[in-house]
């Protein structure tokens, strides 16, 4: 069997379902997981474990019908309710659609939703609803309950190796053939971690490819050291943006309590020429909606002016930043954007989250964050954003949040793009994010891989779909 060699320059670890942050983490979880309905090239929802699924005329109650031979209807409810009890993560909101679970017989699982039972369908595309039953969880040392992904049973199987990897430690999947996406054409799947910093450029990236069959995926954006040069002969696939750079102003902190204070960093910023902001981050642009959603050229400039008149304030002491510290990292291009905004500043050359205690406990004033802005789920993506379990990014009250999970209830388009979009421009308006830069990613690939790309934002590569000659 032909093998095509994944580099992961981001850290894989052990993956856990309810908290991934990279796309190599997604398309592992995608790739060795069990799902009850995934998305096919054109971004429709197809049907996975479920063969097919029907819903009763008072769009309650949605019945699954199961393949057999994967896992059963007690499983997937296994998996299901861990699901709800660990209730709200950053992926999805399954929790807020749910009143009951019902196991029907072995290869029918029926759920009993409080709204349109349509709208549990994007959800159970998420990562985190990939099927896990309690025979494959585990408490690690610490008392945190793990994923044992040697047992799963998804398109590929472990083959050797072992989790969490280590940079240069290998792990060989491959193609499950009691798996009904395999296909006999089918090439294993080699999983070698690799610190992004051992790359400082594109030529040593070109030579890691030119080993064998093999492709990685990698963040572009202008911050990376790694582009500061080009390779011509370096093969790519290139998505749409689907991410944005930001600034977060931490609320807690005795700086950005104040509002005022916050949208005079909003409006600087503005100036510098630096920020994106609002008026370019259009729908064409952003494969969902993303942060605006769709704004007329009225709107556009209404919110321009907007920011222009904003007053400004004086700040009583430094901003104390947070300037990224990662290697692979420019962290002039940061500094360079802070000292620009012309305010008095006390430079943290370290990187620090808003999970950190120190960001919680307002001893940091800001940091400069990315999220990636999913085409496969808009409001799950969006979450990360707002949810305690991502960036925290929300207001005292929680509205930011209430109004994405209420647009998680629907399964119309144009209602979860307004909802989106008013959470996004609320969250301008409060002055909580800056936006920066796009994201994008690149799929570099050696000359003997074919990845066979249709989806044009293509997030995920498919292992499955992977050929070599």
């Amino acid at each position: 069997m032909k093998t095509v060699t994944e580099i992961v320059f981001t850290p894989l670890g052990l993956p856990h379902p309810y908290e991934l942050s990279f796309v190599a983490q997604y398309r592992f979880v995608y790739q060795t997981g069990e799902f009850l309905v995934r998305r096919n090239d054109t971004q429709q929802i197809v049907g996975g474990l479920a063969r097919s699924w029907t819903i009763s005329d008072d769009r309650r109650h949605i019945t699954f019908h199961l393949r057999p031979n994967l896992y059963s209807a007690e499983e997937v409810a296994q998996s299901l309710r861990r699901l709800l009890t660990a209730g709200q993560t950053s992926h999805s909101n399954f929790t807020g659609q749910i009143v009951e679970i019902k196991v029907v017989d072995p290869l029918n699982l029926e759920l009993v939703t409080r709204n349109d039972a349509a709208a549990v369908l994007s959800p159970l595309v998420m990562a985190d609803a990939v099927i896990l039953p309690d025979d494959l969880w585990y408490k690690d040392k610490t008392g945190k309950e793990q994923v044992d992904w040697s047992k799963t049973r998804g398109p590929f199987i472990l083959e050797s190796g072992h989790f969490p990897a280590q940079n240069g430690e290998e792990i060989l999947y491959v193609p499950n053939k009691k798996h009904y996406l395999y296909e006999p054409e089918q090439v294993a799947w080699k999983i070698l971690p690799m610190a992004l910093a051992s790359v400082p450029d594109q030529k040593t990236l070109k030579e890691i490819l030119s080993r064998g069959p093999s492709y990685c995926t990698l963040r572009y954006s202008n911050v990376l050291k790694m582009f500061s040069t080009a390779d011509s002969n370096l093969k790519y696939y290139q998505t749409k943006p689907n991410g944005v750079g930001y600034i977060e102003l931490n609320r807690r902190s005795s700086v950005f309590s104040n509002k005022a204070a916050r949208q005079t960093i909003l409006k600087k910023a503005f100036s510098s020429g630096f920020s994106l902001l609002l008026p370019e981050l259009r729908a064409f642009q952003i494969p969902q909606p993303g942060l605006t959603g769709r704004i007329s050229l009225d709107e556009e400039k209404k919110r321009r002016d907007q920011i222009q008149n904003l007053q400004e304030t004086e700040f009583g002491r430094p901003i104390k930043w947070s300037i990224p510290s990662k290697p692979e990292e420019d962290s002039a291009w940061h500094e360079t954007l802070v000292r620009s905004l012309n305010v008095p500043i006390d430079l943290l050359h370290e990187t620090v989250f808003p999970m950190d205690k120190r960001w919680k406990n307002g001893e940091v004033d800001a940091a400069f964050l990315s999220v990636g802005m999913s085409d496969m789920d808009p409001v799950s993506s969006s979450t990360f954003l707002f949810s305690p379990s991502g960036s925290d990014a929300d207001l005292e009250d929680g509205r930011l949040m209430k109004e994405l999970n209420s647009a998680k209830l629907s399964t119309d388009p144009v209602v979860i793009s307004e909802k989106i979009r008013n959470v996004f421009i609320e969250a301008l308006d409060q002055a909580i994010i800056v936006p920066l830069y796009y994201v994008v990613n690149r799929h570099y690939y050696s000359d003997q891989v074919q990845l066979n790309i249709s989806d044009p934002y293509a997030e995920q590569v498919q292992i499955t779909k992977v050929r070599l000659p």
